[in-house]
């Protein structure tokens, strides 16, 4: 989180990356250094710049490679394989007390827009590991904090002038996609066994995923 470093901090970090060397503590004599950085950040350091809260010669000597990370919402596809993944951590975790998810729960997944990103997902999936008196999740676990953090975020999200509900093909459009979606993140992205479990020849899921836009 390079964006929250002090500025005290930031100076000595550039002499680091100017010079490639470090002195430990207690000692005199400074010790060269190899190394590959890489940063993050959920701010926008050109802003940060503009206010004088992070430094421009730092920012001009990081920013070499620019890799945005979208947002959970804007990669739907993922959201299914992270939260199995968070699953199996739990199971390897807690051998006696396994842990799956039931097809309701999986629909849940997809239909929330998860504002905290994988950390809201993974604290999601912990929670209904934890309080899941079965060994299967179903949405009733996922519901109450999915539902109370959607409404709080819900307003900020609308757009002023977006007032009319989506047609009815653009519905359609997006549920197909996300329900292909998550097939495919169920069955590890293998095409031939995802058109099969829809019922659907490999030539019509490609042609579909062609269609709507799934990478």
């Amino acid at each position: 989180e390079i964006g929250d470093m002090p500025l005290g901090l930031q100076g000595r970090l550039l002499r680091v990356l100017q010079d490639r060397t470090v002195t430990r503590l207690g000692s005199e004599k400074p010790l060269q250094v190899q190394v590959r950085l890489i940063f993050a950040t959920n701010r926008n350091l050109n802003e940060e710049v503009r206010a004088g809260r992070f430094r421009e010669d730092l920012y001009y000597r990081i920013n070499v490679v620019h890799l945005r990370v979208p947002p959970l919402h804007e990669r739907p596809e993922d959201v299914y394989w992270l939260a199995q993944r968070f699953v199996d951590n739990w199971n390897r975790q807690h051998p006696t007390a396994l842990r799956s998810l039931g097809v309701d729960a999986e629909q849940m997944l997809m239909t929330h827009s998860w504002p905290g990103n994988v950390r809201e997902l993974h604290n999601s999936m912990e929670r209904a590991c934890l309080f899941s008196e079965t060994t299967t999740i179903d949405s009733r676990l996922l519901r109450p904090p999915l539902d109370a953090e959607a409404a709080a975020i819900r307003p900020t999200l609308s757009e002023p002038n977006d007032t009319q509900p989506p047609s009815l093909e653009s519905y359609l459009r997006e549920q197909e996609k996300r329900y292909i979606q998550q097939s495919l993140a169920r069955h590890d992205w293998q095409i031939g066994v995802t058109a099969d479990a829809l019922g659907i020849s490999r030539k019509n899921l490609w042609e579909r995923m062609k269609r709507l836009a799934i990478q």
